[in-house]
């Protein structure tokens, strides 16, 4: 603890950090913080250390202390003030305290719910590859099928408002991240072998539009393919014309595409003449 130009300072331990990424029970919240004392053993002093602490009431949790017993009774405890109880999980429920956002990114899509009041964030990652690149219809289609399977898993009902936002954010994330009526022309750019995100080498094939290039994996780990000696020619390039069907190449760039990607295969002795 410190000052610093007339305000205390509090340094957070590395005890009193491990808090902040444990999720607790109502039971288990009400026992840390109703003594509003905090006694841990400290590994770097190794000692005891105290914490002793106010407690706060936000307006903006009202609601939600409303639906643990433990919680309302601490608080009673505390301010000698009554709440009316709610059933569990109503107020988390809520579709007027939630705002939707959606993220298109290379290799994936952000769902996201954002809490009014608190800014807090409740996210899913949907692992779906240049979907920047496709038609507007697939990727709004795709956007409220998945924003819709994430509402059912939180347990939040969608009244007008809530997917009036929806639809929002939705027109919002395709005109911010480039998403055309047809799909994107993209153009090839090169063939390259790269570490994908568990560390084995895999042939992706670079794609360039007006915004920004895509990373598009057409093979699995070379290593795997090495096992079992070389692929077969026809079969490969049969593979890679699957792969790149999906994006808006021309004639030329598709066939350079595959050959540049013979030729890396070669190269490491993974196909055969």
């Amino acid at each position: 603890m410190g000052h610093v130009g007339g305000f205390m300072l509090i340094l957070l331990t590395p005890e009193l950090r491990e808090l902040m990424e444990v999720r607790l029970t109502d039971a288990q919240a009400r026992s840390l913080l109703s003594p509003q004392e905090l006694v841990y053993w400290s590994k770097d002093g190794q000692k005891w250390v105290t914490h002793t602490f106010n407690l706060e009431v936000r307006k903006d949790c009202i609601e939600e202390v409303k639906e643990s017993w433990h919680l309302r009774t601490m608080l009673t405890e505390l301010t000698g003030l009554e709440y009316d109880p709610h059933l569990p999980g109503v107020q988390l429920q809520n579709p007027d305290r939630w705002s939707p956002y959606f993220a298109i990114r290379p290799e994936c899509v952000m769902i996201g719910l954002r809490e009014k009041d608190t800014g807090q964030t409740q996210e899913r990652r949907v692992s779906e590859r240049a979907v920047a690149l496709r038609d507007e219809s697939d990727v709004k289609k795709l956007l409220e099928r998945e924003m819709k399977k994430f509402l059912e898993s939180t347990g939040i009902t969608v009244d007008r408002r809530l997917l009036s936002e929806i639809q929002g954010e939705i027109a919002v994330s395709i005109e911010v991240y480039g998403v055309s009526k047809d799909r994107t022309w993209v153009e090839f750019d090169r063939a390259t072998i790269e570490q994908d995100s568990t560390g084995g080498r895999i042939i992706y094939v670079v794609l360039t539009s007006e915004l920004e290039f895509h990373k598009i994996p057409v093979t699995g780990h070379l290593h795997n393919i090495r096992q079992f000696g070389r692929v077969n020619r026809e079969d490969f390039v049969s593979n890679i014309r699957s792969y790149l069907d999906e994006f808006n190449l021309s004639d030329e760039d598709r066939d350079r595409a595959v050959k540049e990607c013979i030729r890396v295969m070669r190269k490491e002795k993974l196909i055969t003449r």
